[in-house]
């Protein structure tokens, strides 16, 4: 573990400029297509949640992180059976 950390800190300090300053600042567009991609991200994943959690509700699991796992289970278990269909 050790050992991978240290060659992430290695590759760091390579990206550095040659005199020892800091990386190259972002592209500004880059960082605010980035800053558009988290946000989507975070709304998909707060969606599914919420799916989960009316699908556990729904399948007499509770409310709760336990049963949006319960029924996020039988969702992924389900599908398995089914060959991914």
């Amino acid at each position: 573990m050790a050992e991978k950390t240290q060659k992430r800190v290695e590759r760091a300090q390579r990206r550095q400029d040659p005199d020892g300053g800091s990386p190259p600042a972002a592209n500004p567009e880059t960082v605010e297509r980035g800053k558009k991609v988290s946000e989507k991200l975070d709304a998909l994943a707060q969606e599914i949640d919420e799916l989960l959690a009316q699908e556990a509700e729904r399948r007499g699991h509770g409310t709760g992180e336990a049963a949006s796992i319960a029924a996020a289970d039988e969702i992924v278990n389900t599908y398995v059976q089914f060959g991914g269909e």
